[in-house]
């Protein structure tokens, strides 16, 4: 039985670079310039309903699908999980926004100012069960259905949707790598007490290693030694602020620094007090100047998930044919720009156009080489 997990509106879904545009409704030319890429991220927003992975896999035989972005307050759980599989078999990355980015109004401009920010629920089954994952503004919660709907049910159907629903979830996480302990905390927490997915946990949430052990691997080259500094700083780091921490808290704080330096109880606290600041000092100068080595290594690593989440998908045109594609759109916003300022020849009366020639031997080539279903889109039959 087909309720929603929350929300009450249909997802709405955009090709990068098109904010505000339903994939179904954008105009010739932005058409050809999505698919003259070699993949693309999606945008997903609103409440996840039936049909919404039959939508992504339309796309996906048109532009393979490397990164889905979504924004949602949940949704259908069966279509979260179908969602989920589509992301799992062709190693898609899917991001939400992070904390901040909500919290201070800075989301994506790629996505409408007036989506949902973060991933609740049933997105949030999306987001946990990706094999790559960025973002942290994630909300979960036990699953629970749309009350009107849920209440009309007799005891017995509510239960057994119920159960039926649960060990969908139950069972994706599982097999994700979750432990019990974790669904177990997500089963009893209660939607009007949902929790928000803890920063420092997101990095220790189980991930496809196997994706994640071929992209470092390809990515270490010369960096391991650093990057294993970076990390032991950073490890070093926290205990070192720890204990800056509780000595400060042992000090009385409305006296004289020198004159505690005399005192016999408070001399040495102070004499640790200062030894671990210079150490705490030492340890940001360090990880700050490896920072670099790191964020390089991280773009590498993402870039390599990209490479693979495409080989995956297989590709759809030739780098020559996505060229000219690309090259007809350049073309054909240029007469429209052309058309707007000067609607026709002041002589003749006649419609104005350039290149006329060259796109018609680009669109020759290109009925005759794309794929029909390509094509089908790129001329807005479909």
């Amino acid at each position: 039985m087909a309720i929603p997990w929350s929300g009450a509106f249909a997802a709405e879904i955009y090709f990068e670079g098109f904010p505000g545009k339903d994939w179904r409704r954008l105009d010739v030319t932005s058409r050809m310039q999505a698919l003259s890429l070699d993949g693309m991220t999606v945008y997903i927003g609103g409440t996840i309903e039936a049909g919404d992975t039959d939508q992504l896999k339309d796309i996906h035989a048109l532009v393979p699908i490397h990164t889905l972005h979504i924004s949602s307050p949940g949704g259908l759980v069966a279509e979260a999980v179908k969602l989920a599989k589509f992301a799992d078999t062709y190693a898609i990355s899917v991001e939400t926004e992070y904390r901040f980015q909500c919290e201070h109004g800075s989301k994506s401009s790629n996505y409408p100012a007036d989506g949902q920010c973060g991933c609740a629920s049933a997105c949030a089954l999306i987001w946990l069960a990706a094999p790559v994952r960025r973002g942290d503004d994630v909300r979960i919660h036990r699953p629970y259905f749309a009350k009107t709907e849920f209440a009309a049910l007799d005891d017995a159907e509510a239960q057994s949707a119920y159960t039926a629903a649960i060990g969908q979830v139950r069972a994706m996480l599982s097999a994700r790598g979750y432990s019990g302990e974790f669904m177990t905390r997500l089963f009893n927490t209660p939607r009007e007490k949902a929790e928000r997915i803890r920063r420092e946990e997101s990095d220790t949430l189980p991930v496809d290693t196997a994706l994640d052990e071929l992209a470092s691997a390809r990515c270490y080259g010369d960096r391991a030694e650093n990057l294993a500094a970076y990390h032991a700083h950073k490890e070093k780091l926290k205990d070192v602020s720890r204990m800056v921490k509780s000595l400060r808290a042992s000090l009385p704080g409305d006296v004289i620094l020198g004159e505690l330096a005399k005192d016999d109880y408070y001399g040495p606290i102070l004499r640790d007090l200062e030894k671990a600041e210079r150490e705490q000092t030492a340890l940001e100068t360090a990880i700050r100047d490896l920072e670099p080595v790191q964020r390089t290594f991280n773009s590498c690593k993402a870039e390599e998930r990209r490479k693979v989440s495409l080989r995956r998908s297989g590709e759809r045109l030739s780098p020559q044919l996505r060229a000219k594609l690309e090259k007809f759109a350049g073309l054909v916003s240029l007469n429209a720009d052309l058309a707007t300022l000067v609607p026709s020849d002041p002589d003749t009366g006649a419609p104005l156009a350039m290149y006329t020639e060259e796109m018609t031997a680009l669109r020759a080539e290109l009925a005759a080489h794309l794929p029909p279903g390509i094509w089908r889109y790129v001329t807005g039959q479909d």
